[in-house]
């Protein structure tokens, strides 16, 4: 990696969040998601042909770990592994399968937030709930996610 490259790089990452993920993989995990980035890191780097992973070596490895947790996030609606497990469970609950006819989703929205059904508190998002809630065809997942973000 040259100098050009290490400067986009650390465009990608801050400088502290490279050395924060330097010292994870390097020290005793403190956390679930610490010990599954030091996993990470030994299966990726530590069986490679380098005798040992250097910190320039490692730039490009985080930058791609943290680009692909950060599309996870997106991809999640912001929610956290914990909290999609927690949907997901009861998503399956009320769903038939892999999706939620829209008077289930209607049930299971007004249970587990309770605030949806306050008219004044929803004014604002009240369209788009209907439109959805509305829809003759069922909701996937992802597609509850968002609607929890609202």
């Amino acid at each position: 990696m040259n100098e050009q490259e290490f400067v986009r790089a650390v465009g990608h990452l801050k400088d502290m969040e490279l050395r924060q993920m330097w010292k994870v993989v390097h020290e005793e995990p403190q956390s679930d998601a610490a010990r599954e980035l030091r996993n990470l890191f030994e299966s990726e780097m530590c069986g490679t042909d380098m005798p040992k992973v250097t910190f320039m070596d490692f730039i490009p490895w985080a930058t791609r770990v943290r680009e692909s947790q950060r599309e996870q996030v997106r991809s999640q609606h912001g929610f956290g592994k914990e909290e999609v497990e927690s949907f997901r469970q009861d998503f399956q609950e009320h769903s038939k399968g892999n999706t939620i006819r829209p008077l289930d989703l209607r049930r299971l929205l007004t249970e587990k937030f309770p605030m949806m059904a306050d008219k004044r508190a929803m004014k604002d998002h009240r369209s788009k709930l209907s439109e959805i809630l509305a829809d003759k065809g069922p909701v996937k997942l992802l597609e509850f996610l968002a609607l929890a973000r609202i």
